[in-house]
């Protein structure tokens, strides 16, 4: 089932990344209460996709990269304009394929741990950190937050599947 998820943008000329379902679609682009936001339609079910959005304001330079235009906004009692941009498919796909093959490999990290003993999630992270900072080195965008999280729903979702077989 599909749902629409807001994503809260910044202003500054710089790239800002988002986890966003694969095959998210952009409806909507808009200011709330003075922050701007992007709203996409998204099935939560799907793998999520790393996604770069570059913000510009009219007048500053844009760096040459392989974007497209999404939408414009304007901020500051429409005193401020600014210019919402995307990387290219061919770049997205590219993420895609190294953000499942980060899934991929902490999987195989949380499933090497004895399902049977539940480690409270500070002693987790205690005995993950080396595991992290070794995978860190192939996937430098790699959060440890998200690194953790990713390790409990896997470790969650094995015990739930051996408890019901």
């Amino acid at each position: 089932m599909k749902t629409i998820w807001k994503f809260k943008l910044g202003t500054a000329d710089n790239r800002q990344t988002f986890a966003i379902p694969q095959d998210g679609k952009i409806l909507w682009v808009a200011v709330q209460r003075e922050t701007p936001c992007i709203w996409v339609e998204v099935d939560p079910e799907a793998p999520k996709c790393n996604r770069q959005f570059a913000v510009y304001g009219t007048g500053h330079p844009m760096p040459a990269a392989n974007r497209q235009f999404v939408s414009s906004f304007m901020l500051m009692i429409d005193s401020c304009v600014f210019h919402l941009y995307e990387l290219t498919a061919e770049r997205l796909a590219e993420e895609c394929t190294e953000m499942q093959t980060v899934k991929t490999e902490i999987r195989k990290i949380a499933l090497g741990y004895d399902l049977k003993y539940k480690i409270n999630n500070m002693r987790m992270e205690t005995y993950l950190a080396p595991e992290y900072v070794q995978l860190k080195k192939g996937h430098p965008e790699l959060r440890f937050e998200e690194f953790i999280k990713e390790v409990i729903e896997v470790r969650d979702q094995a015990r739930k599947t051996a408890s019901e077989g």
